[in-house]
């Protein structure tokens, strides 16, 4: 595994955290619907009661997973954070905090630490051959 691959774990994690969060958001307005379209006279609500359970089921489930998640990233935010701090340099360190652990774009990256988007990107590839190397 590379610097570059080790370090974008936690950005990936998150993404798949968020990408949840959203399914968990469409799961609940659809249970919400199911709930506001229930046949008033129908005492279970639905012709088919199962259906409000299983979705329900199925919603805890994936806040469960969300949970998994969110713990495992903290795990590897942790994890991360101490590689960068084996980083001498503390300019480099902050590039690598902004970018593999806050997930900026380069070019607020860049403005942060008051260089060019090319010469932020020199530092990041120095950064990566000291986390790669150790040295």
């Amino acid at each position: 595994m590379t610097a570059k691959e080790y370090l974008s774990r936690a950005y990936l994690l998150d993404q798949r955290i968020v990408s949840k969060l959203e399914q968990v958001q469409s799961l609940q307005e659809l249970a919400c619907k199911i709930t506001v379209g229930m046949d008033i006279g129908n005492v279970n609500g639905t012709k088919d009661p199962q259906r409000m359970e299983n979705l329900m089921v199925k919603l805890m489930d994936l806040q469960n997973e969300v949970s998994l998640d969110a713990e495992r990233l903290v795990e590897v935010k942790l994890e991360i954070m101490e590689k960068i701090n084996t980083v001498k340099n503390s300019t480099h360190r902050l590039l690598l905090e902004l970018r593999y652990l806050s997930g900026k774009d380069w070019s607020v990256i860049a403005d942060k630490l008051g260089y060019d988007l090319r010469y932020t990107h020199k530092i990041h590839a120095k950064s990566l051959k000291e986390i790669q190397t150790g040295h």
